[in-house]
């Protein structure tokens, strides 16, 4: 999916809409993106442990359809954590540039009651 080749010849318009959101770099953004998602993967910096030694007030949100991380993974992750609340985002994908900004803002702000 973080195959910038792959996206060019496959999806032109896209490579197009990266080029114009990241700048003419976007091809080595993608790929050490992409190997960072594998590290991350290989070696997480959080152990399941951690999560059971947050204390502080969190606040995990996923979009329902989002390809990335599943609305599972974050509710295994949520159920850990002390004092934390879920929200899964309808109809949202991944790309943080998707989700419905008023919608998050008014969750955030009900969470930390501003």
């Amino acid at each position: 999916m973080l195959n910038p080749e792959k996206i060019k010849a496959k999806i032109p318009k896209y490579a197009l809409a990266l080029e114009q959101l990241h700048g003419s770099n976007w091809e080595t953004l993608m790929e050490k993106t992409a190997q960072m998602m594998l590290n991350l993967g290989v070696n997480p910096p959080l152990k399941e442990l951690d999560f059971e030694k947050i204390e502080v007030p969190t606040l995990i949100s996923v979009g329902d359809n989002d390809t990335m991380v599943s609305v599972e993974e974050s509710l295994i992750v949520h159920q850990k954590i002390k004092n934390c609340k879920l929200y899964v985002m309808p109809n949202t994908i991944h790309p943080i540039e998707k989700v419905d900004v008023k919608e998050v803002a008014r969750q955030i702000k009900n969470f930390i009651k501003i």
